[in-house]
């Protein structure tokens, strides 16, 4: 009976793009993370996570892939991005701010 040291393999978790259900384990090169923050006043703000790294904004959070065309979609139908996160509104220059990232990508 062998009583030696069992490396466990970690898992590698995926990431699902809301609108086009793109998944990848790598979620900064090919997805962009917008998170829900706390406001001090008790409400709630969208951000994204400009660090691509998926750990630098904590709080929830939903991927949406990192192309002009998804952002577009997101933009005429901010719904699904709603659900996700749990908001009402969003900031009104959120999906600019997106696309502006993908542009520089």
């Amino acid at each position: 009976m062998y009583m030696g040291k069992v490396e466990k393999k970690r898992k590698i978790p995926l990431r699902t793009c809301i609108y086009t259900g793109f998944t990848t384990s790598k979620a900064g090169d090919e997805l962009m993370r917008f998170v829900r923050v706390k406001k001090e006043d008790g409400g709630f703000d969208v951000v994204i996570d400009t660090s691509f790294d998926g750990k630098s904004v904590s709080g929830r959070g939903a991927y949406i892939k990192r192309d002009l065309e998804t952002v577009d979609t997101a933009q005429k139908n901010p719904n699904r991005l709603k659900k996700a996160l749990n908001v009402e509104t969003l900031p009104e220059n959120l999906f600019e701010k997106a696309k502006k990232l993908v542009k520089e990508a």
